[in-house]
């Protein structure tokens, strides 16, 4: 499907539970979760789009039933940011794509927390190695940092990890 304006505003009609919510922005250690929001269709039509939505961040919006969520859907093989205006007793709400989020993608951020602490390791490595072949493991090791900063994603991240 192709990535709607950032005008057209999506009526979800049927959302996740509060504890859906919790767990898909907390719970991630056996991976990305996503959410399920069904968008309401326009007119008499009884067609229901469902979105799968990877919670980035959540805040809460007047009462501890509303919120405010960024996420992340895949569009045509293509991720794209979303905010939903979302109220938990209804299950109900608005979904918008948007350019950016408010706030930096906290899955993004681990992967950067990631590729931070190898290339650390890497450094502390070159400099630990004070032998007569330091410019040859030093070569080494930039060799290998440069995988790492070249990952595209958490299994060449970790493939150019293990391999320091």
């Amino acid at each position: 499907m192709a990535r709607p304006s950032e005008e057209t505003e999506f009526v979800i009609r049927q959302g996740p539970s509060k504890l859906d919510l919790i767990l898909a922005l907390f719970d991630t250690d056996m991976g990305i979760r996503t959410v399920r929001f069904q968008e309401a269709s326009p007119g008499s039509v009884k067609y229901y789009q469902d979105w799968l939505v990877q919670i980035v961040s959540v805040r809460r919006r007047h009462t501890a039933t509303t919120w405010e969520i960024e996420g992340i859907v895949e569009t045509s093989g293509e991720r794209e940011r979303v905010s939903i205006y979302y109220c938990t007793a209804t299950r109900e709400g608005r979904m918008r794509f948007v350019e950016n989020l408010q706030i930096n993608d906290s899955v993004e951020a681990s992967n950067d927390a990631k590729r931070a602490s190898a290339l650390m390791t890497v450094i502390e490595r070159m400099v630990s190695s004070h032998s007569s072949e330091i410019h040859c493991r030093f070569f080494q090791l930039f060799e290998k940092a440069k995988l790492i900063s070249r990952a595209k994603d958490s299994i060449s991240l970790a493939e150019a990890i293990r391999d320091i």
